[in-house]
């Protein structure tokens, strides 16, 4: 229980596995200290925080939201775009209603953003303005979850491997699973094992995504897909999964480091808009 403007605010658990949801709230209105804390401290433990009924809600308010879990960031990876370290806003759009967004139709397989850096990102925060009617769902993937069940036989042979996320800057944003990189110099990867240490909690993670994670170093190619392929069905039971349907005025925070996320099947003709923000790794 924490309390904004003299009005009490309660949280409950969005899912088993994933989130807290803040209610009774307006976030355009300065917070106490015990809201800041109690975000915080949620973000941290259950992954994601949720407000909902944010509406009209300025870009102000939803970074000075974002700071209180970390530092809102312009950082771009390396070679992004030639010449420039970072973005020149911090704002950016999920969306087909704008020319200026990204990753605007169909599906999006589930990943973690900037994986394939050696510096992680945080978090990423979405403020839902146009909602799609059908489809458009964030998937999230709690992947302390992932790790704490796996069985005892996967989890010996994941601790004597790593693997690599890679992205290819110039792909199409359907066609950029798997990759090829000698001779490409926009294509960026890291390799890093998988099972993570959180670099905020100390929590063990099971880091492998089905969008970026490309091989298992030193395997042949088709017994790497196959372990590749064990972890990803693993990743994938409904015991780790909150798939999250948007409302108008939505307001979420997520860790980007111990969550992955996707987005469910958007018909065509559907329209989806989300102003997005990143959350850095403290230093």
């Amino acid at each position: 229980m924490a309390s904004s403007a003299g009005v009490d605010v309660e949280s409950r658990p969005v899912s088993e596995v994933v989130g807290t949801e803040f209610m009774n709230v307006d976030l355009r209105d300065e917070q106490p200290q015990e809201f800041v804390e109690a975000v915080r401290r949620a973000f941290l433990e259950t992954g994601m925080v949720l407000v909902r009924g944010q509406h009209d809600l300025s870009f102000e308010e939803q970074t000075r939201f974002a700071g209180y879990v970390g530092k809102p960031s312009k950082r771009l990876p390396e070679g992004f775009i030639p010449g420039a370290a970072e973005l020149p806003s911090l704002k950016q759009y999920i969306s087909n209603t704008r020319p200026d967004g990204y990753a605007r139709e169909g599906n999006l397989l589930k990943h973690c953003d900037y994986c394939f850096e050696e510096r992680l990102m945080l978090g990423v925060g979405l403020y839902g303005e146009v909602v799609a009617k059908n489809g458009g769902d964030t998937i999230f993937v709690n992947q302390k979850v992932a790790a704490d069940r796996l069985d005892p036989e996967l989890r010996t042979r994941l601790e004597a491997v790593q693997v690599r996320h890679v992205y290819d800057m110039d792909a199409p944003e359907e066609g950029y699973k798997k990759f090829e990189i000698e001779g490409k110099p926009r294509v960026r990867s890291f390799v890093r094992p998988p099972l993570i240490q959180h670099p905020v909690t100390g929590e063990t993670l099971l880091f492998v995504n089905e969008l970026m994670t490309d091989r298992i170093e030193g395997l042949a190619a088709q017994d790497s897909a196959a372990l590749l392929q064990t972890i990803c069905d693993h990743l994938d039971k409904p015991d780790f999964r909150h798939d999250h349907k948007w409302q108008v005025g939505d307001v979420v925070l997520w860790d980007n480091i111990k969550l992955q996320h996707g987005r469910t099947y958007m018909p065509p003709g559907e329209r989806r808009s989300m102003r997005r923000i990143m959350i850095d790794t403290p230093d």
